[in-house]
């Protein structure tokens, strides 16, 4: 069973591209054999209409020319990097690359996906061209003041408000080196 890396991708394109992108995600009510070209271990945990009607609804009233940006989470296995970029589609011919997709689609993409059970975290970066920029790097560990236990969070977090999970003390602190 693998570690899964919990994400959000925000894909900025005309209606109809984004459409055509999101697609190649995998929904529990999609049938494998529709798709043609889908992202490997890459799930969407909704339903495919529920992306379909936000996604109208957030081009709703406006050009069909114009472009927006629409985010959606995304559960990987193991790591983004991994089932879009290099890992899953070469071994699988029915996968398609981030960047083969976002050429394909004519969309640009930004995934941000953090993967606690190892402890890292992904941002990776798409453009139309299929240029593709990924970084992966570990997560800081906090530490509870009150009863020393050690957590890894995302980096984006502000754990100053946050609860220890065993004790409830309030206030975990980045742990230094030292």
């Amino acid at each position: 069973m693998p570690n899964w890396a919990n994400g959000t991708v925000a894909i900025t394109g005309r209606k109809e591209n984004v459409l055509m992108f999101t697609r190649r995600f995998i929904y529990d009510d999609t049938v494998r054999a529709n798709i043609v070209s889908f992202f490997a271990r890459s799930f969407a945990q909704v339903k495919r209409k529920e992306i379909t009607d936000e996604i109208e609804e957030l081009f709703e009233g406006i050009s069909a020319e114009m472009e927006d940006t629409f985010c959606m989470n995304v559960d990987f296995a193991w790591s983004a990097d991994n089932c879009l970029i290099d890992g899953y589609p070469q071994r699988f011919p029915d996968c398609v690359t981030l960047a083969d997709a976002c050429v394909a689609d004519h969309v640009s993409v930004e995934i941000l996906t953090e993967e606690l059970g190892i402890g890292f975290e992904e941002n990776i970066l798409c453009d139309k061209e299929g240029k593709v920029t990924s970084q992966c790097w570990s997560m800081p560990v906090y530490i509870c003041p009150s009863c020393g236990s050690e957590y890894s969070f995302p980096t984006y977090l502000d754990l100053s408000q946050y609860e220890c999970p065993l004790c409830e003390t309030i206030g975990l602190r980045l742990q230094t080196a030292g």
